[in-house]
């Protein structure tokens, strides 16, 4: 055998080519074996790796990238754009992206923003209606409801018809007014729905009042106004009687006191039940209509007309009525009956003074002396005025004066028993006596 440097070297083997070995396990015999059979050594029988190809995938790049024989060193990175760091992170779209470590809220309220051992957290506070919140900022009461306010800004909380402490409606106020006026409809307005002005006690074609403005506006504005319920807030009620009715003033407005004079309507709107400059309130109970008879002139009555209505009518001609329920006829057309009464009075005097009290009456004396009666004039006896004296028993006599600047003419005395005269006051500081008289 050759000395094995002797050999012909070949420059790169193949799978096929053969050589010597000592087979260990047959007793150190020499045998062939070829070059894939040692490569097939390492993988357990299949043919080992001659030829690595890396081939780059979404996220990672490989170098070398293509066939490689021999000793390879691989070496793979991550493809992805931009730029890596610390607070980076690797997006889905293979970019890399910096994390939010800081939150700044351009909304402003009522969004928080707030950071704890580097949590972000977000708070929602009162979202303002233009941004699609509530404006509110806690619950209503049992049994509200949740409606847009008279001006159309925002939402609130008001009282449903049970339990609620008013009823308001939505109205178009075509006069300027003030928080607390009575309101009277005017007519309706298409998309704005009832419009309203101030009521006036001394105009009907503005009563009766509906209601009260809930708040002060200004003309062709859209609000509210309370139909029935507590009134209250930020209101002066100082000028109204605590606890007394309120009406519906001439003029406008509100009042303690009844409106007086034939021209002017009477409504009851309802009770002050606090008078305060500040924080004044009334009861809202009686809207809606004014009194059935109204006021009436001194001196006059009401008349049935040919519509059966009742209509102020004066008293005129020959009788006339006062406001003190005296009634004068002056004079008289045909023939009257009249029936009634003389009022009886019984006096036992010596001396008497003829009064107002006695106007119209019927003096019976009884005293069996001679009794003086004094007569002075008194300007609450009107021209006409009479009284009747009788001597009211079987002796005695009446003797009549007049004193004060008054004249007496006609008789002066009554002896007759059971005899009677009548004074008369026949003009200013005038009296005439007449009848069984001497």
């Amino acid at each position: 055998m050759a000395i094995n440097y002797t050999y012909p070297v070949k420059g790169q083997p193949v799978t096929e080519d053969k050589f010597l070995i000592v087979d260990t396990q047959d007793g150190n015999a020499t045998k062939l074996v070829t070059v894939d059979s040692v490569l097939d050594l390492g993988s357990g029988g299949d043919i080992g790796v001659s030829t690595f190809q890396a081939t780059d995938g979404t996220f990672i790049n490989y170098s070398p990238n293509g066939a490689t024989t021999g000793t390879v060193t691989l070496t793979g990175d991550l493809s992805a754009t931009g730029t890596a760091g610390a607070t980076n992170f690797l997006r889905g779209d293979n970019t890399w992206s910096t994390a939010i470590r800081e939150v700044n809220s351009t909304i402003g309220d009522p969004i928080a923003v707030s950071s704890i051992n580097g949590i972000v957290a977000l708070s929602l506070g009162t979202v303002p209606v233009a941004k699609g919140g509530t404006n509110l900022t806690a619950l209503g009461s049992a049994l509200n409801v949740l409606q847009v306010n008279s001006a159309g800004t925002a939402l609130e909380y008001a009282s449903t018809v049970e339990g609620a402490q008013h009823v308001i409606q939505d109205v178009r106020f075509v006069e300027a007014v003030v928080k607390g006026d009575p309101v009277y409809i005017t007519g309706y307005s298409p998309g704005n729905g009832t419009t309203v002005a101030k009521a006036d006690a001394s105009d009907p074609a503005k009563m009766p009042a509906y209601g009260v403005a809930n708040e002060t506006v200004s003309q062709n504005t859209n609000g509210t106004v309370t139909a029935i319920g507590s009134f209250n807030g930020t209101f002066n009620t100082s000028s109204l009687t605590q606890n007394a009715v309120i009406y519906v003033a001439v003029g406008g407005g509100l009042t303690s006191t009844k409106p007086a004079g034939e021209a002017n309507l009477i409504q009851n709107i309802g009770f002050c039940s606090r008078s305060n400059q500040n924080n004044g309130e009334i009861e809202v109970v009686a809207v809606g209509r004014t009194n059935a008879t109204p006021n009436l002139n001194s001196g006059k009555i009401f008349l049935g007309n040919s519509s059966n209505q009742s209509v102020a009518t004066a008293v005129t001609g020959e009788v006339t009525i006062s406001n003190t329920g005296v009634t004068e006829v002056t004079g008289i057309d045909g023939n009257v009956s009249i029936q009634g009464y003389s009022p009886i009075v019984t006096k036992n005097d010596a001396t008497f003074s003829i009064s107002t009290d006695e106007a119209g009456k019927t003096i019976l004396f009884t005293n069996g002396g001679t009794v003086a009666i004094n007569i002075t004039d008194n300007s609450e006896y009107p021209v006409g005025s009479e009284v009747q004296i009788v001597n009211f028993k079987a002796s005695g006599s009446i003797e009549v004066a007049a004193g004060g600047g008054t004249t007496l003419t006609g008789g002066t005395e009554i002896t007759q028993a059971y005899g009677s005269g009548i004074l008369k006051k026949a003009g200013t500081n005038s009296w005439v006596f007449f009848g069984q008289v001497a």
